[in-house]
């Protein structure tokens, strides 16, 4: 029952051929499908077909589409090569495809508002960029890319790496800036950007100011009651998202349903006002009372935070730029207001640090694969653990970022005094972007 399982017939895309081909076409069928108001399309993720083995980087790759489709359901014909499941796959591989999964579970809230939005409009979740901008010529030319609700712009890759990287070219409409979400880069809409990306990471962009419902490290779906991590992503827009729920159990969803409104509002100071509503509407089961958190993306570390008037702790996560508010679990009915005071000289976060910053953790934990005895000497030490540091002394923010930064500027000198040369500096500079 509920959404997705009554208010579209589910299309299944049977005896795909395992192929970057097949792949390569499926992001511009899933779209399209929208067209002749086909919403809720499955294809077989990984492919059904025609291989007895399965290629680890082509499977995530179509994992990595299937998290931002309407439907996320992996198969294969019967044959014992074709094991899809994340632990038959090597640590690394299994690690990313977890982390798909968990990402698709979080974004649940946000995939179930914009399933009744497609009820309510007969607009799919995925559809083809003209739907939005029926006026500009990339609109129809790329034709794998397409926007994922009304906040989300996904450009699959479809096409082995190259030294273990990908490159992609984008369009990014004008009208708003776009949040590139494996890097933590804001980039100007109005332009096509080449981009690059490492196997864990794929092309997913956040309109600027974006509020999005998420949940947290949940195990199932079976309730509506999970607390509900209120993500806003950085752009100086004053925005809203309508969070929906309904009972999900049944066909009483046309009628019986709540919206909460979440809100963001900036103001000339730079400080920041997020609003969760009172929540309007009702369900059957419908909890009286719900956790919230909020989340603030590529965050600097604020000077205060109050919770409906009261100053109140914070947890900040160094590695992610990420500012992490608990909410007290409160009655649904009323609204909840969290006000963010910044410093004047706070840094800004989004030229793409929270990328340099994870590539260099990779990078220095593949070196000692490589090499066990190695002792990353200074500067080296400081920059991988310059993440780690901002969490534990949140106050230092701004020196840790500065040091970061200029030391990332003299990269290949800083390797050539660890003692990290040749083929191993080359692919450490390649990968550290």
């Amino acid at each position: 029952g509920g959404l997705g399982n009554h208010r579209y017939q589910i299309g299944f895309s049977g005896d795909a051929i395992i192929s970057w081909k097949s792949l390569d076409f499926q992001p511009y069928y899933n779209s399209t499908a929208s067209n002749v108001l086909y919403g809720y399309w499955s294809h077989d993720i990984g492919g059904h077909m025609g291989a007895d083995s399965i290629n680890p980087e082509m499977y995530i790759r179509w994992m990595q589409f299937g998290a931002f489709s309407p439907v996320l359901r992996t198969h294969s014909t019967k044959n014992a090569g074709l094991n899809k499941e994340p632990w038959v796959f090597a640590d690394k591989e299994r690690d990313i495809i977890r982390n798909i999964i968990k990402q698709r579970y979080s974004l649940a809230p946000y995939i179930y508002a914009m399933a009744r939005h497609a009820y309510d409009t007969g607009v799919s979740l995925c559809r083809p960029m003209y739907y939005d901008y029926p006026d500009t010529k990339e609109a129809y030319s790329n034709r794998n890319e397409y926007m994922f609700g009304d906040n989300f712009l996904v450009y699959p890759i479809t096409k082995p790496m190259n030294n273990g990287v990908s490159e992609q070219n984008i369009w990014l409409p004008a009208g708003c800036d776009w949040y590139e979400l494996s890097s933590g880069t804001m980039l100007k809409g109005g332009q096509n950007v080449e981009r690059r990306f490492l196997l864990d990471e794929y092309p997913v962009y956040i309109k600027a100011g974006s509020i999005i419902p998420q949940y947290g490290d949940v195990k199932n779906l079976r309730n509506n009651d999970e607390a509900v991590t209120v993500t806003v992503y950085p752009g100086n827009v004053n925005t809203q998202f309508d969070m929906y729920e309904d009972n999900g159990n049944d066909k009483q969803y046309a009628t019986a349903y709540a919206t909460t409104l979440l809100s963001s509002t900036h103001s000339a100071d730079g400080s920041l006002c997020v609003k969760i509503g009172a929540r309007k509407g009702e369900y059957s089961g419908m909890p009286s009372r719900r956790q919230f958190r909020l989340k603030l993306v590529a965050s600097a570390v604020p000077e205060k935070v109050t919770v409906d008037g009261k100053q109140t702790d914070f947890e900040y996560d160094g590695n992610k730029l990420s500012l992490l508010v608990n909410i007290p679990e409160t009655d649904c009915s009323k609204e909840k207001v969290v006000e963010i005071s910044y410093a004047k000289d706070a840094p800004v976060l989004t030229d793409g640090l929270i990328g340099k910053l994870r590539h260099i953790q990779q990078n220095c934990v593949a070196m000692k694969y490589r090499n066990p005895a190695i002792v990353f000497a200074e500067p080296l030490g400081t920059m991988e653990s310059a993440g780690i540091a901002m969490t534990y002394n949140p106050e230092k923010q701004k020196q840790i970022v500065e040091t970061f930064r200029t030391n990332y500027g003299s990269l290949a000198d800083i390797l050539k005094q660890n003692g990290i040369e040749g083929e191993d500096a080359k692919k450490f500079m390649d990968t550290s972007f």
